[in-house]
């Protein structure tokens, strides 16, 4: 008598609904993320314009490809260079992550 042991496949692929609801919902909160943050930055530089230094700008920064999102003013006051950045948001993983200073 021979034994043979089955082949364990090798792909398993999980239909679970359950599963794909739980994706659903990560997206959708990365989603919710993104958004939250881009309206919050853009309202954000929205005030600071209304009160505009003559060669200081404000610039919203949105790299959506490595879900990076920076505020910054740019320019000069007087003969000081301006380079700040006033909020840096990054999500990884779903999460937003405050780099540390």
């Amino acid at each position: 008598m021979t034994l043979t042991t089955p082949k364990a496949p090798s792909v398993i692929v999980n239909t679970s609904p359950l599963l794909y609801l739980h994706q659903v919902n990560q997206m959708d909160r990365l989603e919710h993320h993104r958004t939250s943050i881009k309206t919050f930055l853009q309202q954000y530089a929205e005030t600071w314009t209304q009160h505009p230094e003559p060669e200081v700008e404000i610039q919203l920064i949105f790299d959506e490809q490595h879900d990076r999102y920076l505020l910054l003013d740019v320019g000069w006051r007087g003969s000081q260079r301006i380079h700040h950045c006033i909020f840096h948001f990054d999500l990884k993983d779903g999460k937003n992550l405050a780099p540390r200073e």
